[in-house]
């Protein structure tokens, strides 16, 4: 959570969070340890637990997020908004207070399932790659990706 906007949501949510008595654990990244990987710790495990993980941030921690999934079927993914443009909480109709959204993450059995794309490629060094892609970012954004994975092969 870089930005101060995400900051500021997440004392909201923290306050939220205790006073309905929702057990949760808080995760920080830090300049070695991002987004991508605590969600791949925290979604790689290999009880039949479901877990419910909140990411504060925009469409690009988001997506950091979604690509650090590492067990679909396990887990569920909420968005606190708190980026500077929000276009996945557009164009999926989100909104309302930050208590209502939590009231919504943590109703697993209200879940809003998407159809993503993946991007598979082979990196410089020929090992197989995956990119997930959320749905408002196609069109030219996906070129742009392949474009800039080309771009770092060369």
């Amino acid at each position: 959570m870089g930005g101060s906007r995400a900051l500021k949501a997440w004392r909201e949510v923290q306050s939220i969070l205790r006073a309905k008595g929702i057990e949760h654990s808080v995760h920080f990244p830090t300049r070695t340890y991002v987004v991508h990987d605590i969600v791949r710790d925290l979604s790689d495990v290999s009880d039949d637990a479901e877990n419910v993980y909140i990411i504060i941030g925009g469409d690009g921690t988001l997506n950091v997020a979604v690509n650090g999934i590492m067990n679909f079927n396990k887990t569920y993914l909420g968005l606190i908004p708190a980026g500077s443009g929000n276009d996945f909480v557009h164009s999926n109709s989100i909104s309302g207070t930050y208590e209502d959204i939590i009231e919504r993450i943590t109703d697993v059995s209200r879940v809003l399932s998407l159809d993503m794309g993946v991007l598979t490629y082979n990196t410089c060094l020929m090992i197989k790659a995956e990119r997930w892609i959320l749905p408002q970012n196609n069109g030219i954004s996906i070129m742009l990706r392949v474009l800039v994975l080309m771009q770092m092969c060369v």
